[in-house]
């Protein structure tokens, strides 16, 4: 038997389960790697929003079916093909204009994304994607700059966790006035030694403690972070892989 019967018989064989009322049984379909494209396309018009998300969640779905639930008119598909790691530029640059902050959001995260609409949603009104946007690898310096003098710190976190954030922003975001920013840049490996000793001496605990996580903290960083009275953080510093003779 050829590869085209087989594939054929496979299609009439999906074929019937599209067919009855049982939105569950096209929903499984709508999810089978192996279902031809041309169901695909059809079941993306299907009734049930269910069922339209399981073909934007297939990663065999055609390029046609994928514009077609662009447009879709329930926000969960339309998030679910921001998700999808081949949506095509163009959909989601439509989509970074989307009404619902979850779906930008989605484009946001997209390793697709082009700079230009990453760069756009840097400054969108919602939390939420701003957030996306400093977790994105792909996110251009520009955005990263934006982005590390946000009024939250939340995002300004986020920026201290990418690791395309270059030294001179992680320098400035060293000496932010909420202590978990402080911290997460004692946990970026970029971070340079003159800043994490400063942060050694931070009067913040937790910051402290981010430095001794920091797997480039020199020699000279540990014997700053000494403190006799803190069992567990002398703990944390002794079994530092840079711990020398010195320190212990």
């Amino acid at each position: 038997m050829t590869r085209k019967h087989k594939s054929t018989k496979l299609e009439q064989l999906l074929e019937q389960f599209i067919e009855p009322t049982d939105q569950w049984v096209r929903r499984e379909v709508a999810r089978n790697f192996s279902t031809p494209k041309d169901l695909l396309i059809r079941l993306a018009s299907d009734n049930v929003w269910q069922v339209r998300l399981a073909v934007a969640m297939n990663l065999n779905t055609p390029l046609k079916a994928l514009k077609l639930l662009a447009e879709d008119t329930d926000f969960r598909v339309r998030r679910e093909i921001t998700w999808n790691i081949n949506t095509p530029e163009d959909v989601l640059i439509k989509l970074a204009g989307d009404k619902i902050a979850e779906v930008r959001g989605g484009v946001a995260r997209n390793p697709n994304a082009s700079q230009e609409v990453l760069l756009q949603l840097a400054s969108d009104d919602v939390i939420y994607v701003r957030w996306e946007v400093a977790w994105n690898l792909n996110t251009p310096l520009k955005a990263l700059k934006l982005l590390a003098e946000d009024t939250d710190f939340r995002i300004r976190l986020e920026v201290t966790r990418n690791p395309n954030t270059p030294e001179d922003m992680l320098i400035k975001l060293a000496g932010d006035n909420i202590a978990d920013v402080r911290r997460g840049v004692t946990r970026n490996p970029k971070t340079p030694e003159d800043v994490l000793i400063r942060l050694a001496g931070d009067n913040i605990a937790d910051v402290r403690q981010g430095v001794a996580r920091n797997p480039n903290a020199s020699g000279e960083v540990l014997l700053r972070l000494f403190d006799p009275d803190n069992k567990n953080f002398l703990h944390r510093v002794v079994d530092h892989s840079n711990c020398t003779i010195e320190v212990l």
